[in-house]
């Protein structure tokens, strides 16, 4: 009777040892889980950080270059009104239009940089979730 108590106190040992290797084990696999989904979320935000950043470049250099097509054409303009004495009634029509596309231009960039501001509200609120995912693996 001895041997089988000695035994079954052997066996309660021996289940405790494995149970708390197995939680150490599994602890450390979580922790690596993690380390690896934080590795990630800097990769994600840096990589929209970066897309962001091109992203708003490009944007301005759009818009920069078609001022600069637009300044371009009323100069040209006011030099070919000179050379030629072009009708002023003319010249007005044509510098209205050039107006309302310097206008339509500006309410482009204003559009374009209020997306920008709601891509970023969006980005962020992927952010907080994957910051609540994270506390939450954490728990378990």
């Amino acid at each position: 009777m001895a041997h089988v108590r000695s035994s079954i106190q052997e066996n309660e040992a021996e289940y405790e040892r494995v149970k708390g290797h197995l939680q150490h084990k599994r602890a450390k696999q979580k922790a690596e889980e993690l380390k690896s989904l934080s590795v990630k979320q800097k990769s994600a935000r840096d990589e929209k950080t970066r897309q962001t950043a091109a992203l708003e470049e490009l944007r301005r250099a759009q818009i920069e270059a078609k001022q600069k097509e637009i300044r371009a054409g009323l100069e040209r303009e006011r030099v070919l009104r000179q050379l030629k004495g072009v009708n002023e009634e003319r010249l007005s029509e044509l510098s209205k239009e050039r107006k309302h596309e310097l206008e339509v231009i500006q309410k482009e960039k204003e559009a374009l940089i209020e997306r920008e501001k709601k891509m970023d509200e969006i980005v962020a609120n992927v952010e907080r979730d994957l910051d609540k995912q994270t506390d939450l693996m954490e728990v378990r």
